[in-house]
C-alpha cells in the first residue's frame, strides 16, 4: 500500500512493538501483588533494567492472496490497466485465430465436398453418354431387325 504522509507536527504514530511494549508497561504500572525490581545502578552505564527484559515480538499473520492482489492493483493501477489491456488483445486474438481457422477447415471440407460431387457428376454424365451410345445401337439393330420381318413377312 502507499505510505500516506504524516504531518510530524502534529502526530507520531507508533508501531506494534512500540504499541505492545507501552501495554505491556501500563500493565506491569497496575498490576497488584508484583515486586519491584532492584534498583537500576546509575553507576553502571553498561547495564539496564529494560536490557534485561526480553520482548516478545507478536506473530503476524501473513497476508491473504486476496489482499495481497488487492493491495499490488491498488497501488500499481497503470500496470494492471495496461496488462489487462494487453490480455484482452492477446486473448481476442487468439480466439479470432481459433475461429478462423475452424473456418477454414470448414471451407476446405466444403470445397472436398464439391470436388467429390464434381467427379460424380463426370463419371454419372460418362456413363449417361455409354448409355446412350449403346440405346442407339440397340435401336439401330432392332429397327433392322423390324425391318428384315416386314420384308420378310410380306414376301
Amino acid at each position: 500500500m502507499k505510505q500516506k504522509k504524516i504531518n510530524r507536527l502534529i502526530h507520531a504514530g507508533k508501531t506494534l512493538y512500540e504499541k505492545d511494549a507501552y501495554g505491556r508497561f501500563l500493565l506491569s504500572k497496575f498490576a497488584l501483588n508484583k515486586t519491584e525490581e532492584d534498583p537500576i545502578d546509575l553507576k553502571k552505564t553498561d547495564s539496564s533494567s529494560f536490557e534485561d527484559k526480553e520482548i516478545e515480538k507478536p506473530r503476524f499473520q501473513k497476508k491473504s492472496a486476496l489482499l495481497s492482489v488487492k493491495d499490488f492493483l491498488y497501488d500499481n493501477w497503470i500496470i494492471a490497466l495496461i496488462s489487462g489491456v494487453i490480455f484482452l488483445v492477446i486473448g481476442g486474438y487468439i480466439s479470432v485465430y481459433r475461429e478462423q481457422g475452424v473456418q477454414g477447415e470448414k471451407i476446405m471440407t466444403i470445397e472436398k465436398n464439391i470436388d467429390t460431387i464434381n467427379k460424380q457428376y463426370n463419371d454419372n454424365q460418362n456413363n449417361w453418354n455409354d448409355l446412350d451410345k449403346r440405346f442407339e445401337v440397340f435401336r439401330a439393330e432392332v429397327s433392322k431387325e423390324i425391318e428384315f420381318i416386314k420384308k420378310k413377312l410380306k414376301l
